[in-house]
């Protein structure tokens, strides 16, 4: 059972992964491609029961994460994010874009199930679980002259791994409006699409604080 989840999971990372014109976003990774400049920045992770119990908190380090056998167990808890992120200099459709260009916070409550839940050997902890949540953006101006602006997305989680200390996530965003150049100041050298817009991101994190 706990290979046929595992599986079916990453099948779903691949698919997503070979859908085009995606980008990434979350805590503390790069926003590779959004209809407009790319983002790099990072910020915490809280999780929390649903009686409101602080569980574990992460920031964001470049380290990957492993798994061993785990036994099924399902709860669901709260999962708290909030982050800064800033614009890297990289071009987008053909619009140039300078390091701080532009700026965004984000905040992103999810709800998540925690259906592989074991104490390992010394004493370390792992995980599999999913989340399902929305995430508020507030961008404004580093170095251009442009209007402040937010933007929301669903949020989901199809899949998050925790070893120990380190966990490690795969996180969609759904945009129902897009992002384009001249919510930027910018005018794209290429015709910019309408409707929405999906974001993907992969996350690393280590413990801070209190930790279960």
């Amino acid at each position: 059972m706990v290979k046929r989840n595992v599986w079916m999971a990453l099948s779903v990372a691949a698919l997503v992964l070979a859908t085009p014109r995606t980008g990434s976003a979350g805590i503390g990774e790069l926003i590779w491609e959004m209809s407009g400049p790319q983002f790099v920045g990072g910020g915490i992770q809280c999780k929390v029961t649903l009686h409101f119990e602080l569980e574990i908190c992460y920031v964001t380090v470049p380290f990957p994460v492993s798994l061993r056998t785990l036994k099924p167990k399902v709860r669901y808890r709260l999962s708290l994010e909030g982050g800064l992120y800033g614009s890297t200099g990289k071009d987008s459709n053909g619009v140039t874009y300078e390091p701080g260009d532009a700026w965004m916070f984000a905040f992103d409550p999810m709800i998540e199930l925690v259906h592989h839940d074991n104490w390992l050997p010394g004493g370390d902890r792992a995980e599999i679980y999913h989340g399902l949540g929305f995430s508020y953006n507030r961008l404004f101006g580093g170095g251009e002259d442009w209007d402040a602006f937010n933007n929301a997305a669903i949020k989901v989680r199809p899949i998050g791994v925790r070893f120990g200390r380190t966990n490690l996530e795969f996180d969609l965003r759904i945009y129902p409006n897009r992002f384009n150049a001249s919510d930027f100041g910018k005018v794209s050298a290429v015709p910019e699409g309408t409707g929405a817009e999906v974001v993907w991101s992969l996350s690393y994190g280590i413990a801070i604080g209190k930790y279960k």
